[in-house]
C-alpha cells in the first residue's frame, strides 16, 4: 500500500497531466463525472477527516501563532494576488471569477504531504489545512462577496449551505470515525491518499472534458495567471512567515500552505453556482500547483552538501577556510571539520540573502570600521557582524534549519573577543 502511495505521489503531476490531454482529445470519457463532483470532493474531505488526530488540534494551542498567521496568509495573500493578477491582465469575467474562487478557497490536499517532503512543519500544515477548512464555509462566500461581488451575483448564504455540505460534515464524520472506531480507521487510513488523488484527477478530468473548447481558445492565457497566481502566492507566503521572524522550518510550511489551493472546491463551485469557464482556472491550478509544489518541495527537501575545494594557493594567508558563494575553500584537508563547514554554510546562507554583493560591501565596510574602532586586525575580523553570527553558531549543527532571514541584524549590537 505504501507503495502504491508512493508512486501516486512520485507520479501524480506526469498521470494528471497525461489524463488532462485525454480529457482535450476526448471529452466525453469525463464529462459524466460532472454531476457526482460534489459527492468526490465530499468523499476527500470525509478521508481528510479520518486522517486527523486530537494531537493535531493539541498543536494549535501548543503554537498558536504560526498557525494564526498561517491562515491569514491563506485567506489574505492569496485572494489579494488573485485581484492584482485581475486588475492587470483584465481576463473576461468568467475567467476573473474563476481566478479569484480560487485564491478564496483553503488550503490544498496535497500541501501537507508536500510540506512533508519539503521537510517543514507538518503539524503546522495540518492544522492550518484543518482549520481553514473549517473556516472556509463562513471566508471562501464573504471573501468572494468582497472581491467579485462587483461583477457577479453572489448568493453568500447558498454558498455557505454548499460549503458546509461538501466540506464540513464530511471531516467531522471522518474525524468522529478516527477517534471511535479506531481499528477500522487505521485500515481505511493506509489506502486514504491513494483514493484521495484518484477522486482529485476525476474532479480535475471531469472539469477539462467540460471546457475542453474553451480551454483550447483561453488555455494559454489562464495557465499564465495560474501560474503567476501560484507562484507569488508561495513565495509571499514565505516572506509573510519571515516577516514575523517564524523559523524556515515553519515558514516551508506557511509557504506552501498559502500556495496550494483546494481547487477541488473551487471547480465544484464554480460549477454549480457559475459557468464551466469560471472552472477552468480551478483545473490548470490543480495540475500546476501540484507541479510548482513538487519541484518546490523537492528543492527543499533534499540535504545539499556544499562545494567544498581544498587548495592553499586560493585560501587566503592565516585562514584556514573561507567562502565565496557557492563554494567553500579550505586551506588543508586536515582543518575540515563540521564546525568549519557549518561556520562557511552560515555565510553562504548570509552571502545569499544579501544578493552577494550586499555581504561583500557591509563586510569590506565593517572591518574597516573595526579597524579604527578596535585597531587590532584580528578583533576588527572577528567584529564583523557576519562572523559574529558565525561563531556564535557554528557548533549548533542545526542553526541553519531554524535560522531566520537576515539573523545577523541583531549581532550588530554584539561584540566578539572585548
Amino acid at each position: 500500500m505504501q507503495r502504491l502511495t508512493q508512486f501516486f505521489f512520485n507520479y501524480f503531476s506526469i498521470v494528471i497531466i497525461l489524463l488532462v490531454v485525454v480529457s482535450l482529445l476526448q471529452p466525453e470519457w469525463f464529462t459524466w463525472i460532472a454531476p457526482y463532483i460534489n459527492y468526490l470532493l465530499a468523499s476527500v474531505m470525509f478521508l481528510i477527516g479520518l486522517s486527523l488526530s486530537q494531537n493535531d488540534f493539541k498543536a494549535v494551542m501548543q503554537a498558536p501563532k504560526g498557525v494564526i498567521l498561517c491562515l491569514l496568509s491563506q485567506y489574505l495573500i492569496m485572494p489579494l494576488v488573485a485581484l492584482l493578477l485581475i486588475y492587470l491582465f483584465k481576463p473576461n469575467t468568467e475567467v476573473a471569477t474563476g481566478l479569484i474562487l480560487v485564491g478564496c478557497c483553503p488550503g490544498g490536499t496535497a500541501s501537507n504531504i508536500m510540506t512533508y517532503l519539503a521537510k517543514g512543519n507538518v503539524s503546522l500544515s495540518v492544522c492550518a489545512t484543518t482549520l481553514s477548512t473549517l473556516l472556509a464555509p463562513i471566508m471562501t462566500p464573504f471573501l468572494l462577496y468582497l472581491f467579485a461581488g462587483q461583477w457577479i451575483e453572489i448568493s453568500v448564504l447558498d454558498l455557505f449551505t454548499t460549503i458546509s455540505l461538501v466540506i464540513i460534515i464530511p471531516v467531522l464524520m471522518g474525524f468522529w470515525l478516527s477517534i471511535t472506531l479506531k481499528e477500522l480507521s487505521f485500515r481505511m487510513k493506509q489506502w486514504a491518499p491513494s483514493i484521495s488523488i484518484i477522486l482529485v484527477a476525476m474532479i480535475v478530468c471531469a472539469i477539462t472534458g467540460l471546457n475542453a473548447e474553451t480551454m483550447l481558445l483561453y488555455g494559454l492565457s489562464v495557465i499564465g495567471l495560474v501560474i503567476l497566481h501560484n507562484l507569488i502566492g508561495l513565495f509571499l507566503g514565505y516572506a509573510f512567515a519571515q516577516l514575523f521572524n517564524l523559523s524556515r522550518y515553519d515558514s516551508k510550511a506557511i509557504a506552501i500552505e498559502t500556495g496550494m489551493q483546494n481547487s477541488g472546491l473551487a471547480g465544484s463551485i464554480a460549477l454549480q453556482f457559475f459557468s464551466p469557464l469560471s472552472a477552468l482556472p480551478s483545473a490548470l491550478f490543480s495540475i500546476w500547483h501540484n507541479i510548482s509544489g513538487s519541484i518546490l518541495a523537492n528543492y527543499w527537501g533534499k540535504q545539499r552538501a556544499p562545494i567544498v575545494i581544498v587548495s592553499r594557493k586560493i585560501t587566503p594567508k592565516n585562514f584556514t577556510g573561507i567562502t565565496l558563494y557557492p563554494f567553500i575553500f579550505c586551506s588543508h584537508e586536515n582543518y575540515l571539520s563540521d564546525t568549519l563547514i557549518n561556520h562557511e554554510q552560515i555565510h553562504i546562507a548570509q552571502q545569499r540573502e544579501l544578493l552577494l554583493i550586499g555581504f561583500y560591501l557591509i563586510y569590506v565596510i565593517h572591518y574597516l570600521i573595526n579597524l579604527i574602532i578596535y585597531r587590532d586586525k584580528q578583533k576588527a575580523y572577528a567584529n564583523i557582524v557576519f562572523e559574529r553570527e558565525a561563531y556564535a553558531n557554528e557548533d549548533n549543527l542545526n542553526y541553519l534549519e531554524n535560522r531566520k532571514l537576515w539573523a545577523f541584524i541583531p549581532y550588530f549590537k554584539k561584540n566578539k573577543g572585548d
